[in-house]
């Protein structure tokens, strides 16, 4: 998936109007995990729990502990292009200026810890995506899902985390892109129109 995206889902137009498909990983698992897995080449930040080590690799202490509140400030971090911890995620910054907007953002979620960004990208416009595990007998992830969706207003899609080509999950990441991209060139094409004046004619 990551390999498609990056290759076949934008259009000549979009990469024209330099449009790139980013993928980040927040996560209250270890860090190290996903910084060896196949993911990681794909990934350009990574967020996860982390222990600090002494002079002979032997864990001291925790050295980031990421709870599902503080999953929002790596929300932020992204939204304001301080991906370095050693900046201040605080620090306010005008709309306008941000690296990522939020409604260009799509959010993927597939447990309780996640349900803060839900509501943070909701609120700003943003797109989240609640995934279960379909093979679940007891159903309790989908009932979860259903929940946030149906009756919390959390996020407007449900779907199994199947990622795989044609797919729901992976249509409707597909089709989400798409209309992402598509609202960012008209944006564009509009900004060149409204701050062009035209020269007199003859």
């Amino acid at each position: 998936m990551f390999e498609d995206f990056e290759e076949g889902l934008l259009t000549a137009e979009r990469v024209a109007n330099g449009i790139t498909v980013e993928h980040y990983i927040i996560s209250s698992g270890l860090k190290v995990l996903f910084d060896g897995s196949r993911l990681q080449p794909y990934v350009r930040a990574i967020f996860g729990c982390e222990f600090a080590e002494d002079e002979e690799g032997r864990i001291t202490f925790p050295k980031r502990v990421i709870s599902h509140t503080q999953k929002t400030q790596f929300l932020f971090r992204i939204n304001k292009g301080r991906l370095d911890t050693s900046q201040d995620a605080n620090d306010h910054m005008d709309a306008d200026i941000r690296a990522i907007p939020f409604p260009n953002m799509i959010y993927i979620g597939d447990g309780p810890t996640d349900v803060p960004c839900f509501t943070v990208m909701k609120k700003n416009g943003g797109q989240a995506i609640a995934v279960y595990n379909p093979d679940d007998p007891q159903r309790a992830g989908f009932s979860k899902c259903y929940q946030l969706s149906t009756h919390a207003d959390r996020l407007k899609h449900i779907a199994p985390s199947d990622y795989r080509k044609n797919t729901h999950l992976r249509m409707l990441l597909e089709q989400t892109v798409e209309e992402i991209a598509n609202r960012i060139v008209e944006q564009r094409k509009a900004a060149i129109e409204t701050g062009t004046v035209r020269a007199p004619k003859h």
